[in-house]
């Protein structure tokens, strides 16, 4: 009969330390751009805008989850005078995992045809096989994503895309578009002309001196305090509530939703629900 030797508790549990798979670890990145103007690219993730004294655009990226890795991820910029920021993701994946939605939630969009003209979904994978991307809370799929944090000077220029998560911009001056397919957008004390776009999503805004634009397919849309030439509102499916807004040419439309404004002032209003109420009271009109 052969004797079999055992090696100690100790030592086996070192040697399956020694051979299983690597522990993740998250990392970051950054960057720093003179430019007039910047391109915020990113698919997955939360963007947070901030006013800044300084002369450049400066970005902080936070880039987590399981199959996030330096070698799959990478925050690429492109300088100039118009500067472009984007977050590379694991190349040809086109389902991911985003434990923020939550468990049992699921959200999925198709390119626009904007989307397909500017290329920007498909530079950020390296190339897809459908028009189509899929993000879950848990369960199948590429868990990854990228948060930003990203100062912006003031005159200077911003536009963000992002496919799911939520965008937030606060104290700043100068002229910014934020679009995200899927998620919240909330806008505090901006000076400029702003776009907001959400494809599912609510929209909150407070203080803006400038043209206001709001635009979402599905969510609920809440201003407060507007001062400039032109605010539109447009819904697919989501309430309006407009508070304090002094313009010349105010326009609200929702395709269902009821419209109730406070306080508002414009040389020119026009409100349009499919189905809801309409409730506005002005100082000047």
């Amino acid at each position: 009969m052969r004797n079999l030797e055992l090696a100690p508790a100790g030592l086996a549990l070192g040697l399956l330390i020694t051979l299983g798979p690597a522990a993740h670890a998250d990392f970051t990145a950054n960057a720093s751009l003179s430019a007039q103007s910047l391109k915020v690219e990113n698919l997955v993730g939360q963007i947070t805008l901030e006013g800044t004294d300084g002369t450049n655009f400066e970005i902080d990226a936070s880039i987590q989850g399981r199959d996030a890795t330096r070698e799959t991820m990478r925050l690429e910029t492109v300088e100039g005078t118009d500067a472009v920021a984007r977050i590379l993701f694991p190349k040809g994946e086109d389902e991911f995992v985003y434990p923020r939605l939550g468990r049992s939630s699921r959200t999925t969009f198709t390119f626009t045809e904007q989307d397909r003209e500017d290329g920007w979904l498909s530079a950020l994978l390296g190339g897809l096989s459908r028009d189509q991307i899929s993000v879950r809370g848990s369960g199948r799929g590429t868990e990854a994503w990228a948060d930003l944090t990203i100062r912006v000077p003031r005159g200077k220029e911003l536009r963000v895309k992002l496919g799911v998560g939520e965008i937030s911009a606060a104290n700043i001056d100068g002229n910014i578009s934020l679009l995200t397919h899927s998620g919240k957008i909330d806008g505090n004390d901006l000076k400029g002309d702003v776009k907001l776009d959400t494809g599912s999503g609510a929209v909150v805004v407070n203080d803006v001196a400038g043209n206001l634009s709001v635009d979402t397919g599905s969510g609920s849309v809440r201003v407060n305090g507007v001062k400039g030439q032109r605010v539109a509102i447009d819904t697919g499916s989501g309430s309006v509530t407009a508070a304090d807004i002094d313009c010349e040419t105010f326009s609200v439309d929702t395709g269902s939703g009821s419209i109730e404004g406070i306080g508002c002032a414009a040389d020119d209003a026009k409100f349009d629900t499919g189905s809801g109420s309409i409730e506005v009271s002005f100082e000047r009109v």
